[in-house]
């Protein structure tokens, strides 16, 4: 490559008379010797990772003498031009296993990518924003910096975006929905900060629905086995140095699983303070005395049909849930005084309440 670099700094010194056939026809030896020469050297080779460190130090050479001639407007730098993008696509073709896939593109290569992506990015950008405005900042983000002037890609970026815009570009029909689009993201391990801040926003949302530890633990278990089905396309990522997408997701759902587990056991029956607030106001509305009240369920309690056995507790439930003829917060004392009141007046109105009910069963 050393010819190749004393040719493109005599290029730009603008040390070369107006160009010949003869000036034309060495550029060309010189791109047939540079093939060999690589040839030759990399069969030489016997380990991978020899092949591996001489074909990234070409790319690498060859990418940046292209974006140092790129801007010569003279017909021999111009020639130059053409014989560096013939020897990188010679490496890219026949050794594409070696290359570095973090080099950055050549400027030339970004060029010919904005304009051929331009109207497949403005239509996706569209059909987006139809759907989540929020969602459509976050996805597109990337390919607003690869739309800048000097904005720098690699191959594996320029690689990604392309394969993901495709993607977007065949699922954005007009029958698709949000979670379409989250699928696709996942599958294509889009694993933006932004748009991971996003997605759990959208899973609290969900969990907090429901009121119970239990059917938030439930939620929690569906999600993860969505998660766990999901398989993402080999080698796809948007940030090499953050974790993927599906890991982050499963490692906050089971800190939320682990939250809920550890708060569970610090409150009685796994039940949540909004659980209870939806009953504070509830109250099951009967014509029944404070005394009638208490000696049902004085009845039931003593029958075997209901099994708690702090009574007092269960007194205290009726006191506060259920409301009397005479009151519409009957105290725990005169409720759990009736479970065993046994006067006469008290027994034949409850024993009348007892035949109603059989008779209405035969009905």
């Amino acid at each position: 490559m050393s010819r190749f670099e004393t040719l493109v700094h005599a290029a730009l010194q603008q040390q070369f008379l107006p160009i010949d056939q003869q000036d034309i026809d060495a550029i060309i030896f010189e791109l047939n010797g540079e093939k060999q020469r690589m040839l030759e050297a990399i069969h030489s080779y016997t380990d991978e990772k020899t092949v591996e460190y001489y074909v990234r130090t070409r790319q690498h050479q060859l990418v940046r003498l292209m974006d140092l001639i790129m801007e010569a407007n003279d017909d021999i730098s111009k020639h130059i031009f053409k014989s560096l993008g013939e020897l990188l696509n010679f490496l890219e073709k026949d050794f594409s296993r070696y290359l570095d896939e973090d080099c950055l593109l050549p400027e030339i290569y970004m060029q010919i990518a904005r304009e051929t992506l331009m109207d497949e990015i403005e239509l996706v950008s569209f059909r987006m924003g139809n759907l989540d405005e929020q969602l459509k900042s976050i996805v597109m983000k990337p390919y607003r910096i690869f739309l800048l002037d000097g904005a720098q890609v690699s191959y594996h970026e320029m690689f990604y975006l392309q394969k993901l815009l495709h993607e977007l570009y065949e699922q954005l029909t007009e029958t698709v929905s949000i979670e379409d689009v989250q699928l696709v993201l996942l599958q294509f391990d889009f694993n933006d900060p932004e748009y991971f801040n996003y997605f759990i926003e959208i899973l609290r949302q969900n969990i907090d629905e429901a009121i119970s530890i239990k059917d938030k633990k439930e939620k929690i278990f569906l999600f993860r086995k969505y998660f766990n089905q999901i398989t993402v396309h080999p080698g796809m990522y948007l940030k090499k140095l953050h974790k993927p997408l599906k890991e982050q997701l499963e490692s906050w759902l089971a800190a939320e699983l682990s939250f809920l587990e550890n708060y569970e056991g610090l409150l009685s029956n796994g039940y949540l303070p909004a659980e209870m607030e939806i009953w504070k106001d509830f109250k099951v509305r009967t014509s029944l005395s404070v005394s009638q009240l208490g000696r049902l369920v004085g009845l039931l309690l003593t029958s075997g049909f209901i099994l708690n056995n702090n009574k007092t507790v269960l007194a205290q439930f009726f006191s506060v849930f259920f409301t009397s003829i005479e009151s519409e917060d009957p105290t725990t004392r005169s409720v759990r005084n009736a479970f065993y009141d046994k006067s006469a007046g008290l027994a034949n109105s409850v024993r009348d309440i007892l035949v109603k009910l059989i008779n209405l069963s035969r009905e």
